[in-house]
C-alpha cells in the first residue's frame, strides 16, 4: 500500500466512526422509547415497590433492592450505598415498568461495581467505554426483550 492510499483510508475512519457513532445513538435511543412506550406506567411509590421486588426476584437478586420515586435525580439510576444495599432511583416522569428493568439489570450485571472498579483505574479512561459498550447496551436489550446478556458477579449487598 502506498502512502497515499493509506492516507487516503485513514482519511475514512473520522467519518465511518461518526457514522458508526450517531447510529448506535439511535438504535440505544429507539430501544428506550420503544420500551417506555409499551410499558406500563408507575402511578406511584407502591407500585414502584411491588414492580421492583417482583423483578428482582425474576432476575435473581438475593438482596432486597429498595426502589425510590427520585423527582430530584437528573436521571433513573441503579446504585449500591455506602452500607452495600443495593437501590434504584426512578424519575416519576419516566417511570415505567421497562425503567425499572432496565436499572435492575444493572445490578444483576454486576455494573455498578465494575464501573466503580474501572473509574478508580487508569483515571477512569476505560469506565466510559464499558458503560457505553457494555452496561447499558445489555440493559436495554433486557428491558426491551428480557435478554440477559451479562452475568450476575455478586451480590447486591
Amino acid at each position: 500500500m502506498s502512502p497515499e492510499d493509506l492516507v487516503q483510508y485513514i482519511g475514512w475512519a473520522p467519518i465511518a466512526v461518526m457514522v458508526g457513532s450517531c447510529v448506535y445513538v439511535t438504535v440505544m435511543l429507539g430501544l428506550t422509547k420503544v420500551a417506555c412506550g409499551l410499558s406500563k406506567k408507575i402511578e406511584s411509590q407502591s407500585d414502584l415497590e411491588s414492580i421492583a421486588h417482583s423483578e428482582a426476584l425474576r432476575l435473581g437478586l438475593e438482596e432486597p433492592v429498595r426502589a425510590v420515586l427520585d423527582s430530584v435525580a437528573p436521571n433513573s439510576y441503579a446504585d449500591i450505598a455506602e452500607g452495600g444495599a443495593a437501590e434504584i432511583h426512578i424519575r416519576p416522569d419516566v417511570a415505567t415498568h421497562a425503567i425499572v428493568r432496565h436499572e435492575l439489570y444493572h445490578l444483576y450485571g454486576g455494573h455498578i461495581t465494575l464501573l466503580r472498579e474501572l473509574g478508580a483505574r487508569w483515571g477512569g479512561l476505560l469506565a466510559g467505554p464499558y458503560y457505553w459498550i457494555i452496561s447499558e447496551p445489555s440493559a436495554s436489550i433486557y428491558a426491551v426483550l428480557g435478554i440477559r446478556l451479562g452475568r450476575h458477579t455478586q451480590k447486591t449487598a
